[in-house]
């Protein structure tokens, strides 16, 4: 199972989106989103975009202003997270 950090522009303006890359796993409860911050990763709103992976394998985009940072992530109920680093 792998996370990735996508991004794209979207009418001018930057967005990054989770993908979750094995469909082999459909049937478990994995589930992405996208973490936000204004300080390099000290502080963030997450969940932004979540989504299940048994319905679709990559989240909305969430907007990516100018000075933030993004990172995908992805859990497992009862497990910990796992995130991509932050890209500015």
């Amino acid at each position: 199972m792998n996370i990735a950090l996508k991004s794209g522009r979207h009418n001018g303006q930057w967005f990054g989106w989770a993908e979750i890359s094995d469909p082999t796993r459909t049937g478990n409860d994995w589930h992405g989103w996208i973490d936000r911050s204004i300080d390099d990763g000290a502080h963030w709103d997450g969940l932004r975009g979540m989504f299940a992976l048994r319905s679709t394998f990559h989240g909305s985009m969430q907007y990516w202003p100018d000075g933030t940072s993004l990172r995908a992530c992805m859990a497992y109920p009862n497990h910990a997270a796992v995130c991509t680093r932050w890209v500015k």
